[in-house]
């Protein structure tokens, strides 16, 4: 009888050992399951922000697309090289101005440029020639803050006078 009690005892012993693997086992699969959607979640929040940016950029060019035909005095000679622009809506007509606004957790910034041409060849140039007063270069700017860093993305374009 003495042999059945001593094999219960090291059933129960083993029995206590094997529990206590199995919570192991089990804490650091929740741990890694946990871990792992905490990362989905920021990469899609991540990804959701940077296909909003690229609405505002795709939207910040159409404004400017409109100012354009509308008048392109609207861009040209009163904005250019005056530092960061930012597009408000106001009744039912778009504008560019000083004050500087957000949408939401972004901020959208317009730069507008002169632009100057080679003499001969008319071709677009960094340095010398010149001003071309019919076009503008333009820079459309979106920043956000993520994860305690500042994300930025940037749309660069001409516009000419066409009307």
């Amino acid at each position: 009888m003495d042999i059945f009690k001593k094999q219960k005892n090291k059933s129960k012993g083993s029995m206590m050992i094997e529990l206590i693997v199995i919570s192991a086992v089990m804490m650091v699969i929740t741990l890694a399951a946990s871990g792992v959607a905490k990362k989905s979640i920021e990469i899609s929040r991540q990804s959701l922000h940077s296909m909003q940016a690229s609405f505002l950029l795709e939207e910040g060019a159409e404004v400017l697309r409109v100012l354009r035909d509308t008048n392109f005095d609207n861009i040209d000679p009163a904005i250019i090289g005056t530092g960061d622009k930012y597009i408000s809506f106001s009744g039912n007509a778009w504008s560019l101005g000083s004050t500087a606004n957000t949408n939401g957790i972004f901020t959208r910034v317009i730069n507008v440029a002169t632009v100057y041409r080679d003499s001969v060849s008319g071709d677009i140039v960094t340095t010398g020639g010149v001003l071309d007063t019919g076009t503008t270069f333009v820079t459309v700017e979106v920043s956000w803050i993520e994860s305690g860093q500042t994300i930025t993305k940037t749309l660069s374009f001409y516009l000419t006078e066409l009307f």
